[in-house]
């Protein structure tokens, strides 16, 4: 494998990008009286944070060493 911190931190800038488009969209329908449809989006959040609970057990488990914050962690 040829996975590199770099690499998991591209995908955690997204999940963390759409969360925050997500909390966005989510306010402006509410502002916007929609909040029924403000609650379709709910659920999404929680996609969200699976995703990203699951990013950080992948980077848990691969031990790479140009993580930084990884290897204060654990590695001490």
């Amino acid at each position: 494998m040829n996975i590199k911190y770099e690499d998991i931190t591209a995908i955690m800038h997204v999940v963390c990008y759409a969360d925050v488009l997500l909390d966005s969209k989510i306010k402006e329908l509410e502002q916007r009286g929609f909040n029924n449809v403000a609650d379709k989006y709910r659920p999404k959040k929680e996609e969200i944070k699976k995703g990203m609970d699951a990013l950080q057990k992948i980077r848990e488990e691969l031990h790479l060493k140009d993580d930084y914050a990884y290897s204060e962690k654990f590695r001490k």
